[in-house]
C-alpha cells in the first residue's frame, strides 16, 4: 500500500537518458517503487497521462533567503516546479551577523511586516529561523564571503589583515560545521570588490578540507572576463575545492563577446582535462539582466562607506570625477546606451519606476550619468534595483549548450501581494523554468528536453552535494513535477512581472503534494538541508 501512486507519465529520470512510460510510488517522504505498479493501491492515485514526471527543479543559484523567512510558501518558485533552492550566493547571506554587519544583513531582509527583524547571529540561527516559518520548499544555503568579511571589517572596502583573514576562516568554519553547503562570493560590488586572491585561497582551503563548494560572483565579465576566469581556475587548481563560477556569461566590453564566451568556456574545458574540478551556471535565462545600481559607481566612491558615498554625490566636483571613471558592470554608460537600463525599483524615486535612464534624462534635462547617480543618492542605502539588457542571444545560447553549465535562476522567492509583489522587478521570478523549457526546448531547439531537465536536476544537486535528490529512483525524496511538455508557458514579462506559467500540474515535495492541478495546496512539506 502507497501513500501516492503517480501513474502513466512519460518519465525523465533526470540522468539525461530519454523518457520511459511508468508508474511512481511514493510511501512517505520517498520514492520506493517505479515502472509498472499494476493493480497496487494507494492512499492516493493521480492519473498523469501524456504529462512529463520529472525531479523537482534544484536552483542552485537563488537569493531567497532574503524572502524565505516573510514568505515560507515560496510562490513564485514554487509553481514553477523548483523544490530546492540553493540560497547565500554572491557573497550575500544571512549570517553570520556581528554589530559590524548587521545593518547590511537586515538590508537584505525583504519583510513582510515591520516588526521582521534580524534575530538571529549563526547560520545554525537562521536555520532555526526558516524552519520555524515551515517553508514549502527545501533550503540549502551557502555562507556569504562578504557577509562574513562585512561581520570582521565592517563595510570598509580594503585589504584584510592577516589576523582578519584568521578571524573570517573562524566564522567560515563554524557556518560550515553549522550546515552550510559551502562558501559564496561577489567580488564585483562592495563589501569584497577590494578581496585579495589570497584572501580567497585562505578560505577555500577551509571549504575544500570539509568537502563543500565554492561559488563565485567573479570580479568581471566584461574588461578582464578571461583575466576573471583565470583567477578562478588558479584559485581551484591550487586549493582543490569544488569550484563553481556562477552566472559566467560575457557582457558588453571590448571585442566580440560570443567569442570571448567560447574563449572562457574552452578554458574551463582545458581546466577540467586536468583535472581541476570547475563548473559554471547560466542564470540568466534572459537577455535582459536584474541588478542594482550601485556597482555601476567606481570602487573608490563606497570604499569608506556608504554614509561616504552620499557625500560624494553631493559633491559636483566629485560627481564629475566619477562620471569619467563609469567603466564597469553592464558598461551601457560607456557606449551611450541610456535606454538599455530600466529602473525597477527605487523606493526613494518611485515616480521614475519602469523607465529607462534615457528616458529620464530626457524628461528631467540630465545627462543619464547624473540620473543613476541622483536615483542612489535619493536612497539612503543605495538599494535601486534595475533592468539591463545585458548579453547576446549567442551567449546565452553557447552557455545553455555547454555541458558544464547547470541551468539557475539567480531570483528570489516572492509572493502576488503585497509587500513582496513590488519586488517583482523581472519576468524570472515567476517564469524562468518555463522559459527554458517552452523557449529553449520546444521553440529554439537549443536542448533536448532530458538534457534540460538534467541541467536543471541532477546536476546542481550533484554539484552542491546532494546525494539523495535530483533524480527519480527508488530511495530517494520524492520531489516531483509533471508539466505538459507541449503547453509550458512562461507568461510573466518585464511590463507584467506577476503572471503565473501555464502548463505545470503537478508539484510533489518531500512526498506531499504541494500543487494539484496548477494551485498550491498550502500543505508546506520543505525542510532545511544542513550539510
Amino acid at each position: 500500500m502507497f501513500d501516492l501512486i503517480i501513474r502513466n507519465g512519460r518519465v525523465i529520470d533526470g540522468t539525461g537518458a530519454p523518457w520511459m512510460r511508468g508508474d511512481i510510488g511514493i510511501k512517505g517522504e520517498r520514492i520506493v517503487a517505479f515502472g509498472n505498479l499494476g493493480a497496487a493501491e494507494a492512499t492516493e492515485v493521480v492519473d498523469v497521462s501524456g504529462d512529463v514526471v520529472c525531479p523537482g527543479i534544484v536552483d542552485i543559484h537563488t537569493h531567497s533567503d532574503w524572502s524565505i523567512t516573510s514568505n515560507p510558501g515560496a510562490d513564485s518558485t514554487l509553481r514553477q516546479g523548483v523544490t530546492t533552492e540553493v540560497m547565500g550566493n554572491c557573497g550575500m547571506s544571512m549570517a553570520p551577523v556581528s554589530e559590524r554587519n548587521r545593518v547590511m544583513v537586515e538590508n537584505l531582509l525583504w519583510k513582510a511586516k515591520p516588526d521582521d527583524t534580524v534575530n538571529w547571529t549563526t547560520m545554525a540561527e537562521w536555520f532555526d529561523r526558516v524552519e520555524e516559518a515551515q517553508p514549502a520548499i527545501n533550503v540549502i544555503s551557502l555562507v556569504g564571503h562578504g557577509t562574513i568579511r562585512a561581520a570582521v571589517i565592517g563595510d570598509e572596502s580594503r585589504f584584510t589583515t592577516p589576523e582578519e583573514i584568521e578571524v573570517m576562516k573562524a566564522l567560515l568554519e563554524q557556518a560550515l560545521d553549522e550546515g552550510a553547503a559551502g562558501l559564496s562570493s561577489g567580488l564585483e560590488y562592495l563589501p569584497a570588490n577590494q578581496t585579495s586572491t589570497e584572501e580567497l585561497i585562505e578560505l577555500c582551503y577551509v571549504v575544500a578540507h570539509h568537502g563543500r563548494m565554492y561559488a563565485t560572483h567573479m570580479r568581471d565579465r566584461s574588461f578582464w572576463f578571461v583575466e576573471s576566469v583565470q583567477e578562478c581556475i588558479h584559485i581551484a587548481d591550487k586549493t582543490g575545492v569544488a569550484f563553481q563560477c556562477s552566472h559566467m556569461g560575457a557582457k558588453p566590453g571590448p571585442g566580440d563577446r560570443d567569442m570571448v564566451q567560447q574563449t572562457v568556456q574552452n578554458m574551463l574545458l582545458d581546466a577540467r582535462n586536468r583535472g581541476i574540478d570547475i563548473l559554471a551556471d547560466v542564470n540568466h535565462v534572459y537577455q535582459w539582466g536584474n541588478g542594482g545600481l550601485l556597482p555601476f559607481l567606481p570602487p573608490w566612491v563606497t570604499a569608506e562607506g556608504i554614509e561616504k558615498a552620499h557625500k560624494h554625490l553631493k559633491n559636483p566636483e566629485m560627481r564629475e570625477r566619477i562620471k569619467g571613471d563609469f567603466d564597469r558592470y553592464w558598461l551601457h554608460p560607456r557606449e551611450g546606451r541610456w535606454d538599455d537600463i530600466r529602473l525597477r525599483r527605487a523606493p526613494s524615486s518611485p515616480q521614475w519606476e519602469g523607465m529607462t535612464i534615457g528616458e529620464i534624462s530626457r524628461q528631467e534635462g540630465r545627462d543619464g550619468y547624473d540620473v543613476i547617480m541622483d536615483i542612489l543618492d535619493a536612497d539612503p542605502d543605495m538599494q535601486a534595483m534595475a533592468n539591463g539588457l545585458e548579453y547576446t542571444e549567442e551567449t546565452v545560447r553557447l552557455e545553455a549548450t555547454s555541458p558544464l553549465y547547470a541551468i539557475a535562476s539567480d531570483t528570489t522567492t516572492l509572493a502576488p501581494t503585497e509587500p513582496l509583489a513590488s519586488y517583482a522587478a523581472h519576468p524570472h521570478h515567476y517564469g524562468w523554468v518555463p522559459h527554458v523549457l517552452a523557449r529553449w526546448v520546444r521553440e529554439w531547439k537549443w536542448l533536448s528536453l532530458e538534457e534540460a531537465i538534467r541541467k536543471m536536476t541532477s546536476f546542481p544537486a550533484a554539484r552542491v552535494g546532494l546525494k539523495d535528490r535530483g533524480l527519480i529512483r527508488p530511495g530517494m525524496y520524492a520531489d516531483l513535477m509533471v508539466f505538459d511538455d507541449l503547453k509550458i508557458l512562461d507568461t510573466s514579462t518585464f511590463e507584467n512581472p506577476i503572471s503565473l506559467p501555464e502548463g505545470i500540474h503537478y508539484v510533489v515535495v518531500n512526498g506531499q503534494v504541494a500543487v494539484r492541478q496548477g494551485e498550491p495546496t498550502d500543505i508546506r512539506a520543505g525542510k532545511v538541508l544542513r550539510f
